[in-house]
């Protein structure tokens, strides 16, 4: 039940720890990278159906915050 959003050539996508998401269609020339950051990390990866329990919320709230935007090496700080 959230926004759907359409993914065009050349765009990018960061989806932030904890962000639910599904890709619905294929349209062909798609690729997909999924990157963890080497520090915080445990290998833990949940695949959630209905809201999160109370230990994945508190696994949400304990990712690793990277200090640099990993496109733009903006200071993560000042985008909030």
């Amino acid at each position: 039940g959230g926004p759907i959003v359409d993914v065009a050539r050349g765009d990018l996508v960061l989806i932030p720890p904890g962000m639910a998401h599904i890709q619905l269609d294929d349209k062909g020339g798609f690729s997909l990278l999924g990157s963890y950051p080497k520090e915080g990390f445990d290998g833990h990866i949940d695949g959630l159906r209905g809201r999160p329990t109370t230990e994945q919320r508190e696994r949400i709230k304990s990712c690793y915050v990277p200090e640099c935007d990993p496109i733009f090496n903006l200071d993560v700080q000042q985008c909030n």
